[in-house]
């Protein structure tokens, strides 16, 4: 079993984070699950070749057989399965085709198999009514017991699939449309923003066609088109869907096979993630379908486990963690064993294996993410300023968009949790390692920067950027020095440069507000302070400065102007040694000066090894003082 991500936190953090710990640790308790054995019974009319086709019983139960041996069964909630009523089916499916359904029950051996000769991919016996409810309205009560808060997320281990049933058909394997089902019947219950993200590699054309023209309701699918030689077949699956007063479908098609985590990655978080920020959904539904994976009978792509990991982890950090992953596609046991059990490790704490950003972004998904950008630009503002972009290599990056989303991924990683980002823009997040530690560090930054890649003559390329977080590295060392570590990241913009640097006393007071919380929970002897950038005015506060004490108190800052710090264990960071020099006369006010270069520092965004090591020897030494 992969490691667990260190959240199982003692009785008084946990009251810290308070709704946080809601949507984050305590996941792992609420986390529910549907499963039914009626849904085995809808299988291939008895043939020499039925137990050979590709959407089989054992598809859900294998899934659940490795799950309940892993131990995660033990950890969620059994939601009890029932049957969808014909008003939830009607809600999205027509009256002849709800008949359809029906008739399955008493059909003879004969009609089904006229049926079946005549149906799209599509068989039935005498079982499929039953299960095909079932698979309905289960996946219905799932996403209802989550909207309303009774569970924090879900999976739904259901079949017959569901998003390629249509409005008057079943379609591809599917019968019901058991996503469509339960965003209809969360409508019901009041929900007017809800997210469908299908990555199945087939395109969700049943639930497109339900929902095209419905404002409360986003569909975004990642899927092969193939220039409409991959099924379904459908003109409706590529970027341009037809003239529309709202632009509620966001399909990104592939235009081949082969596309591999960094391309997936490439997309999800250049359109994908911006995208859902913007609409900001109330609940996130997923067609989890795992053909993708490498390997696949059918999707003939190479995403591995890892990567549905990801994209679950960060769907979690939407409408407060409403979860909901309902199984579509997958033909290959090991695929979408492996993949489910990556994303429900995911809901109950665990982190990504970190490994499945390594990979080159594809020429052909970087153009077909620019193309959805500049389709939908004139319908969403977080494309307006991408979408007359040059296509590039690799384009220039923006910390406000993409680059966020990236580095709360980052942080997840690294076992880092939010506990209280707000919306002034500043993030806050905490770990807490394994073991129980005393020891404390915060650490004060600006969110990060993008830097020029350098090309393979080692010359700057300003036209190729890639995010760069040195306070990562703070983090990783701080957790080998077996440090508890709470981080607050400033966002940029609201720094106002003039004669003297200041910071909008909005993001002072939200900072005040939650280190007041993060304090009320650590020992007064133990904490250490490491601020970059401008953070080092936060001590000017009255909160900061008269009510909290720290151990050590270092400052990484390339402005001419400082304020007056409080100089006992205190080291200032400053760009030039004669800089240095000259502030050593005026140590009352600035403590003790220490000049970039000494450190090997390029700047205040920077984080070298040397800085590291001196930055803790200097806590070290202050931990041996006892002071």
């Amino acid at each position: 079993m992969a490691a667990r991500n260190p959240v199982s936190i003692n009785r008084r953090y946990r009251r810290f984070i308070g709704e946080n710990v809601e949507r984050t640790t305590h996941r792992k308790r609420r986390v529910g699950y549907v499963y039914d054995r009626s849904m085995l019974e809808h299988k291939m009319p008895e043939t020499e070749d039925s137990t050979y086709h590709p959407e089989r019983p054992g598809r859900i139960s294998f899934v659940y057989t490795r799950l309940k041996k892993k131990g995660y069964l033990a950890e969620m909630k059994r939601v009890r399965s029932r049957t969808a009523t014909d008003a939830e089916i009607l809600a999205v499916h027509t009256q002849k085709h709800l008949f359809t359904v029906d008739a399955f029950k008493y059909m003879s051996e004969e009609n089904l198999s006229n049926y079946q000769a005549n149906a799209e991919s599509v068989y039935a016996n005498n079982s499929t009514t039953l299960a095909a409810k079932t698979a309905a309205g289960s996946t219905v009560k799932l996403a209802e017991a989550v909207w309303d808060g009774s569970l924090s997320s879900g999976i739904a281990l259901v079949r017959p699939p569901g998003h390629h049933a249509e409005k008057n058909r079943p379609r591809g394997f599917c019968i019901l449309n058991n996503i469509a089902i339960a965003a209809a019947a969360l409508k019901e219950k009041g929900a007017k923003r809800i997210l469908i993200f299908d990555w199945d590699i087939h395109h969700g054309n049943g639930t497109q066609e339900m929902f095209q023209n419905d404002d409360a309701v986003l569909f975004i699918s990642i899927h092969r088109h193939d220039e409409g030689h991959f099924y379904p077949h459908c003109s409706d699956s590529d970027i341009a869907i037809g003239e529309k007063e709202r632009d509620n479908t966001i399909n990104i098609p592939w235009m081949e096979g082969g596309k591999e985590n960094a391309d997936y990655l490439y997309v999800f978080t250049r359109v994908v993630l911006p995208i859902i920020q913007q609409f900001n959904p109330e609940v996130v539904l997923v067609s989890a379908g795992f053909d993708p994976s490498e390997g696949d009978a059918f999707g003939g792509c190479c995403v591995t486990p890892p990567l549905y990991a990801a994209m679950t982890h960060s769907l979690l950090s939407f409408a407060r963690g409403k979860l909901v992953l309902v199984l579509e596609g997958g033909y290959t046991k090991k695929n979408i064993l492996d993949g489910m059990e990556a994303c429900v490790a995911v809901l109950l704490g665990n982190s990504p294996d970190p490994s499945f950003v390594e990979g080159k972004v594809s020429e052909r998904a970087i153009e077909t993410a620019q193309k959805v950008i500049s389709a939908h630009a004139p319908y969403w503002d977080c494309f307006s300023a991408l979408a007359s972009k040059k296509i590039v290599k690799k384009e220039n990056l923006s910390l406000d968009g993409m680059g966020l989303h990236f580095l709360k991924q980052k942080l997840h990683v690294l076992g880092m949790v939010d506990i209280g980002s707000t919306a002034d823009g500043m993030v806050c997040y905490a770990t807490v390692p394994k073991k129980n530690l005393e020891k404390t560090l915060l650490l004060v930054h600006e969110r990060g920067c993008t830097v020029p890649v350098p090309d393979t003559d080692g010359n700057l390329d300003t036209q190729k950027t890639q995010f760069y977080f040195p306070f990562l590295k703070y983090i990783r060392r701080a957790h080998m020095e077996d440090f508890m570590v709470v981080l607050v990241l400033l966002p940029r913009y609201t720094w106002k440069l003039e004669k003297t640097p200041r910071i909008d006393c909005s993001v002072l007071d939200a900072f005040e507000k939650n280190l007041e919380k993060i304090i009320g929970y650590t020992k007064a002897d133990t904490r250490h302070l490491i601020a970059s950038g401008m953070g080092h005015y936060l001590l000017e506060r009255p909160l900061v400065r008269e009510k909290y004490t720290f151990g050590t108190k270092l400052f990484f800052t390339m402005t001419h102007v400082l304020p007056n710090l409080p100089t006992k264990n205190t080291v200032t960071v400053v760009p030039s040694k004669k800089e240095a020099q000259t502030r050593l006369a005026f140590s009352e006010n600035y403590g003790h000066c220490v000049s970039a270069g000494e450190l090997h520092l390029a700047g205040p965004d920077d984080a070298s090894p040397a800085f590291l090591d001196y930055a803790f020897k200097r806590i070290k030494d202050t931990e041996k003082s006892g002071v």
